[in-house]
């Protein structure tokens, strides 16, 4: 599943604070063909990074410099925005209204990344 070949050239938020796994999404992701935007690593860059461009998909690490990203997910739901939570909290940590969301368990495969994506679009 190629995400940015079989969907176009999708431009996917990546929210991410620590360096090291931001840069291995950001690899993934542009080796699937998609433009990545960002690696943004705060709650309020990442809203405005939202409001400001044009954004397919988003990657959400939900524990963002000792925030959570809930705010986030909320905006690009809002928004129509399908969007991957990846993170060290297993679901059940999460609140209920979350839980639905898809979610990728750290540590990962980094192709479970792009099969997620794949998942979160909308099939026409």
């Amino acid at each position: 599943m190629d995400v940015g070949v079989s969907h176009g050239n999708r431009r996917v938020l990546v929210v991410e604070d620590e360096a090291l796994i931001a840069s291995l999404i950001e690899a993934t992701l542009g080796d699937a063909g998609c433009s990545v935007v960002g690696p943004i690593a705060t709650v309020a860059s990442a809203i405005e990074t939202i409001e400001r461009e044009l954004v397919d998909l988003a990657v959400l690490d939900i524990r963002l410099n000792d925030m959570h990203a809930y705010a986030i997910a909320d905006e690009l739901a809002a928004r129509g925005i399908p969007f991957v939570f990846v993170s060290g909290f297993a679901r059940k940590d999460m609140p209920p209204s979350y839980r639905h969301c898809a979610h990728i368990a750290k540590p990962f495969e980094p192709e479970a990344i792009v099969v997620a994506l794949e998942r979160a679009l909308p099939h026409r």
